[in-house]
């Protein structure tokens, strides 16, 4: 994707980085249009913008676009996790205990920011179309450190 201010590549399907990073990297809507431009023309279901400069950063910073067709299974991290919605609805989904569940909707008009603790089990699914959100978690980035119930 491109434009006159940025230049991000695409590191894998869905998946852009900034291509040069710089010390300020910025997210305004035409970036988030252009993003979900590309999802639905790749007929890709979840992408993201990564703000880090890596997968070894010890901070991971993303704006991660999810349509309403994809659910991301239970799962849990090994460290604390921080949401912020920037467009659409978003359900959260708490795993209290094996039969209890907690439901925290995220939307600009009410909750906008949810922080969850190391190891809450939660899952992830858009009440609209597309939603858009900022999340913040530790790095570095690892595949086994989100394990998937």
């Amino acid at each position: 994707m491109k434009n006159n201010s940025y230049e991000l590549e695409e590191i894998s399907p869905g998946c852009y980085f900034y291509k040069q990073p710089e010390q300020v990297n910025f997210i305004d809507q035409s970036i988030i249009d252009k993003l979900l431009v590309e999802l639905e023309s790749q007929n890709l279901k979840l992408g993201r913008i990564c703000l880090h400069n890596s997968y070894k950063d010890p901070t991971q910073i993303m704006v991660i676009a999810l349509h309403q067709d994809y659910l991301v299974k239970y799962h849990l991290h090994n460290g604390p996790e921080l949401l912020n919605i920037i467009e659409g609805e978003l359900l959260i989904s708490e795993m209290v205990n094996k039969d209890k569940l907690k439901d925290h909707v995220l939307s600009k008009k009410k909750l906008f920011m949810l922080k969850m603790s190391k190891g809450v089990i939660h899952s992830v699914k858009s009440l609209t179309k597309w939603s858009v959100f900022l999340e913040v978690g530790n790095g570095p980035f690892d595949e086994n450190k989100t394990s998937y119930i």
